[in-house]
């Protein structure tokens, strides 16, 4: 939260960000995956969209992100830890990314998934995310089977999280995850709803 008279001055080093990521797309693909994801993740927060289409010499003035994304590759996907894969997963949520490209975020869903019952991190941020991601309209090429997976990934973790860890969860996160749930249709979220 910015307090609002320093709104104008966290605007304005959100465009110069983004303006040098734009002016320097090397600069993304060059970086350690962590570092991507921490700054990806950051952008999101600030209001950003990715928008490679955008015409790059006026983007950053409407934080539009014209760089391309690096599409990691599964082996840098697998080094990183849950809690970055869940960050990554929000990033390329918060910045509609699967609007042009859904290929990263189906390869994070893919690790993710195969690490779903060994998650020992706080799901909160990775429902939220993935319930964001469910409920957006189907528009780019390639998005519909990242949308079901989302969704299918919601109920996986819906059912991860009956087997023990439903009672140990803080009551402020339950509320966060019900909220998301509740606004997903009924048939897709029974098994977290009956308990």
């Amino acid at each position: 939260t910015v307090h609002s008279s320093q709104r104008e001055l966290v605007n304005l080093f959100a465009r110069r960000l983004v303006g040098v990521i734009n002016e320097s797309p090397m600069l993304l693909q060059s970086s350690p995956a962590l570092h991507v994801v921490a700054l990806l993740f950051s952008l999101g927060r600030l209001g950003c969209k990715y928008n490679p289409n955008h015409d790059a010499s006026s983007a950053h003035r409407r934080l539009q992100l014209v760089s391309e994304i690096p599409s990691f590759e599964e082996k840098d996907l697998e080094r990183l830890s849950s809690t970055n894969l869940i960050l990554l997963t929000r990033a390329l949520v918060m910045l509609d990314a699967i609007d042009h490209d859904s290929s990263i975020l189906d390869s994070t869903l893919n690790v993710l998934e195969r690490r779903l019952s060994t998650l020992d991190v706080s799901l909160c941020g990775l429902v939220e995310a993935l319930g964001v991601q469910a409920k957006k309209p189907k528009r780019a090429t390639g998005s519909d089977n990242t949308i079901d997976r989302s969704r299918h990934l919601l109920i996986e973790t819906a059912k991860s999280m009956l087997c023990g860890q439903l009672e140990l969860m803080p009551s402020s996160d339950l509320r966060r995850i019900i909220h998301v749930y509740a606004t997903l249709p009924i048939n897709e979220v029974d098994p977290f709803m009956d308990a």
